[in-house]
């Protein structure tokens, strides 16, 4: 018989019978003293009305627990000796919780799954490139039969847990470009659980990171973006991060790597990927600095393109392991048309003035800071030519010098079966360890089309 312990040590307060000085202490013993024998009247009503449990969860000085027809009860822990019978032990037991009181009395009550039915990432609004598929996983329990509704001209597939939906091809005119996915399920018991996601088919698609749905990939605390990190422990808005997963099903990652200290390989920002951030601190010089665009909109303040707020920040990290863009489904392919890119704080500010480690970029040096772009088909095939765009060039006398404008990049020429795509910082100014110049750079404005 397989038993699970749920609670052994007990604290509880209990009337003692003697005289009290204090009147308060008093009423709070016969208050506690109430409430035991209501907990043991709540649990003797429940099964007497055939509920079952769906879940026990420790709570402060007790559990939490909640019945089939959604109702909860708070159990406060007991201990032997109270003259009120109070829960001195939880177990579950083949299926069945089993309360035990302090006067060595059980009541057993059955355990089943609480009936739900969900689908993950649904409470934002996806987008599907038209003709693509996208692959969305589904939480049930106590589920017995479940049926699907879908806007006329998409498919959609349920197995398991798994929602395989397509949208249609962009020629099919009778179709319904926008629509909701939605899963009706039974238990039993013929209740109903309803989950929809709300879908919707485009041709062209910009990703500008301003969707509510951003904010919860934001790189913080400070502008060093301390949750880009392995063992960052979430404070506040700001949890551990590893990547950014757009609604239309684009990931934007950050690389593995094995940290300082460690030996097991994880995401780790030391490696390299892209972040999202919004900070915009144009003076300090240090890595510290590095979630940072060197940008400021004269009237948003704001350091995105066009003066938004958010954009993304690369950072190169180390040879072989490029940042990337990828499709997460593992076969979607398109065109990748377009972005705005300009230079993080922390590269610009290394390129105008040096530092301990990189030089001051000069015209009589020549120098120049670039980025590569090249990008590859669900295969690994690469699909066109790659794409050059210099950060910082001072090859000629009529060079720009250091970028410090968001500037539009043509991605045309990576091709139309596009599914990943890297990118690569080359620098002239390298050291015995590769590139002293600070391998970062931030992008905004990312658009795809079928």
């Amino acid at each position: 018989m397989k038993r699970v312990i749920l609670s052994l040590s007990i604290v509880a307060f209990f009337l003692s019978g003697c005289y009290k000085d204090d009147i308060d202490d008093l009423k709070k013993e016969q208050e506690r003293h109430a409430q035991l024998l209501q907990e043991y009247k709540t649990l003797l009503d429940a099964l007497g009305a055939k509920k079952t449990i769906t879940s026990v969860e420790p709570v402060a000085d007790g559990w939490k627990i909640t019945f089939s027809d959604n109702t909860t009860l708070e159990l406060k822990h007991g201990k032997n000796g109270d003259d009120a019978p109070a829960i001195v032990e939880i177990e579950i037991v083949d299926g069945n919780v089993a309360f035990t009181f302090s006067d060595g009395e059980t009541i057993s009550i059955p355990m089943t799954q609480r009936f739900a039915c969900s689908i993950v990432g649904a409470e934002t609004a996806q987008y599907f490139l038209t003709g693509a598929t996208r692959v969305f996983t589904i939480t049930q329990s106590g589920v017995q039969n479940i049926a699907v509704v879908k806007p006329d001209g998409w498919r959609v597939a349920l197995d398991g847990n798994t929602l395989t939906v397509t949208a249609p091809e962009s020629v099919n005119t009778f179709a319904e470009n926008n629509g909701v996915v939605t899963i009706i399920a039974t238990d039993e018991n013929n209740a109903t659980a309803i989950a929809s996601m709300e879908v919707h088919a485009v041709v062209n698609y910009v990703i500008d990171f301003e969707n509510p749905h951003v904010f919860s990939f934001l790189a913080g605390p400070t502008v060093y973006g301390e949750n880009l990190y392995d063992g960052y422990k979430s404070t506040g808005t700001f949890t551990r991060y590893i990547g950014y997963d757009d609604p239309i099903g684009l990931f934007m990652m950050i690389n593995k790597t094995i940290p300082w200290g460690k030996d097991v390989e994880v995401h780790d920002f030391s490696g390299g990927g892209i972040a999202i951030s919004q900070w915009n601190d144009m003076d300090d010089e240090s890595f510290l600095n590095q979630c940072s665009v060197y940008a400021k909109n004269a009237t948003t303040g704001f350091g995105g393109h066009n003066g938004s707020k958010t954009f993304a920040v690369v950072f190169g990290g180390f040879e072989s392991n490029f940042p990337a863009i990828s499709f997460n489904d593992g076969e979607t392919e398109c065109t990748f048309d377009h972005f705005y890119v300009t230079n993080s704080t922390y590269a610009a500010l290394s390129m105008i003035n040096g530092d301990f480690v990189a030089k001051k970029f000069s015209y009589d040096d020549e120098d120049w800071f670039k980025l590569v772009i090249d990008a590859y088909d669900k295969n690994g095939n690469s699909t066109g030519t790659s794409v050059e765009f210099y950060l910082a060039d001072f090859r000629t006398p009529t060079s720009p010098g250091v970028i410090t404008e968001w500037t539009k990049v043509d991605l045309t020429p990576l091709g139309n079966k596009v599914h990943t795509v890297k990118f690569d910082l080359q620098s002239s100014d390298v050291g015995d360890w590769g590139m002293n110049t600070p391998a970062y750079f931030c992008f905004d404005n990312l658009a795809v089309k079928k």
